[in-house]
């Protein structure tokens, strides 16, 4: 009956006695993750590194609290995924992995920013080839308004009472062709740079776009979310404090203080977003790990 406290399944035996769920519930039990590693480690010879490992000992009814959100062993995607590297690694590795893998993961910035220009550049050219052949039609046009007018002198002695009327509907139909022709460039020339600028916006850039005061030391991380319409940034510092910002007022609007050594890491919890309508947030300093909540601006904070 999907009562099971650790993960939902079908078939559930998991006993609905209250007496029961107390005594299962207040089991205590280690990381799964950690046993499963356990096992293969077991049954390997020669590993060689370090391996990472998770100290949890908790009750039972802990156990997937611990999993989704304080689990060591969890893994996570490198810092430059959306470059193309899909290293997975536990997060104590993370930083081993930066440093063994910069050489890759500057090639990948490198061959994407080098693509970005090529394409920037062929579109550049399209524009150019496009005013080549705006000048050749617009020269056609006047050439053939030449014809016109010269055909027209011809048999100004022929109609000499027609001649004025003539002159007006060639002049309207100059007009009218000369407005098309500018329209649809114009057109043309918006679509373009439309396309341009949306290029050139998804390329790393290097325009200041706002600056956050606040901290009096060394920014060591920083996430961003979105929560009812509004976007924030939670930043962590040398200077022992958290603090949460409205990106769309370029306003801080909440300072967690009373750390006792450097916030390392910030980061907003997804699964809290999307599951529970909370925006979460988790930090790391040189001690211990914290968890703070967001709704609205600040509901509460617990570690």
């Amino acid at each position: 009956n999907n009562s099971c406290p650790i993960q939902l399944h079908d078939n559930c035996q998991y006993s609905r006695s209250n007496a029961v769920r107390k005594y299962i519930g207040d089991l205590t039990v280690m990381c799964i993750k950690q046993f499963e590693q356990d096992l293969k480690t077991l049954h390997e010879t020669g590993t060689e590194g370090e391996i990472s490992k998770c100290d949890f000992k908790g009750k039972l009814k802990d156990l997937n609290n611990h999993l989704i959100n304080e689990c060591t062993l969890n893994l996570i995607d490198c810092w430059f995924k959306p470059f193309g590297c899909n290293h997975t690694c536990v997060r104590q590795n993370i930083d081993d992995h930066l440093i063994s893998k910069m050489k890759l993961h500057f090639n990948l910035v490198t061959k994407l920013l080098q693509s970005m220009k090529q394409e920037i550049q062929l579109k550049d050219n399209r524009i150019k080839q496009m005013e080549r052949d705006f000048q050749q039609e617009l020269l056609k046009y006047r050439a053939d308004i030449e014809i016109i007018k010269k055909d027209f002198n011809d048999k100004e002695q022929q109609a000499s009472s027609n001649h004025e009327k003539i002159v007006k509907l060639l002049e309207e139909k100059n007009t009218k062709l000369l407005q098309k022709l500018n329209l649809q460039y114009k057109q043309k020339e918006k679509e373009e740079e439309d396309k341009k600028q949306t290029h050139e916006s998804s390329s790393v850039s290097s325009k200041l776009i706002k600056t956050f005061d606040g901290h009096t030391n060394t920014v060591n991380s920083i996430d961003y979310s979105t929560f009812d319409d509004f976007q924030f940034i939670c930043s962590g510092s040398d200077d022992k404090t958290v603090r949460v910002w409205n990106i769309d007022s370029n306003k801080q609007i909440q300072s967690f203080n009373g750390h006792s050594d450097y916030v390392c890491c910030v980061k907003f919890s997804r699964y809290h977003y999307h599951n529970n309508r909370q925006n979460i947030f988790a930090l790391h300093h040189m001690t211990k790990p914290f968890v703070f909540g967001i709704s609205n601006i600040i509901i509460n904070y617990k570690y």
